[in-house]
């Protein structure tokens, strides 16, 4: 079964994925621009990834030790009526394309999850009107419609989507409120 959403019914599941957030000292944010919510969480942290040998991509080898910033935001996609995330990723103060994105995301060139990566494609963010990576959202209501007990689906959409396809660290205090009583 497959299940779409109102921007009402997300911005209600938004607002009380913010106070959970805030329940567990999380930094998400809310924005909204004329009358239609998104959630916003920017990560900060250090590339740090050994070579596995000398013949590693250069790329990979020259992105050791760099500072990245990833911000993510979570909004109702205008079409699929499902939450998907909208996300870019920096170096240095510059946006860095899919072919770095994804050797951040992928775990040692695991082919399997490079593989993924087709679920990722660039497009013009419906609110903010610039380039932003997303996951795409043709299967995430079917994938939550499989999730009839849990709470917020956001953040079933949250843990289902997030660490495994665009580094998304969530704390595990969700859990708590992750399936209803």
């Amino acid at each position: 079964m497959s299940v779409t959403f109102t921007q009402e019914q997300f911005n209600v599941k938004a607002l009380e994925f913010l106070e959970m957030s805030e329940k567990v000292h999380d930094t998400w944010q809310k924005e909204e621009k004329e009358n239609t919510l998104f959630l916003v969480k920017n990560y900060k942290f250090t590339f740090k990834k050994e070579p596995l040998n000398d013949a590693d991509d250069i790329c990979a080898i020259q992105m050791l030790s760099e500072v990245f910033l990833i911000e993510y935001h979570v909004l109702l996609h205008p079409s699929y009526k499902v939450p998907t995330i909208y996300f870019n990723a920096y170096k240095n103060d510059k946006l860095i394309d899919l072919n770095d994105i994804k050797l951040l995301f992928c775990d040692d060139y695991d082919k399997e999850k490079y593989e993924i990566y087709n679920l990722l494609s660039q497009s013009e963010h419906p609110i903010l009107f610039r380039p932003f990576f997303m996951i795409h959202p043709c299967k995430i209501g079917e994938v939550l419609g499989k999730f009839t007990e849990t709470r917020n689906f956001i953040i079933t959409f949250l843990t289902l989507y997030g660490p495994s396809l665009v580094g998304l660290k969530l704390n595990n205090e969700y859990e708590k409120f992750f399936i209803k009583d």
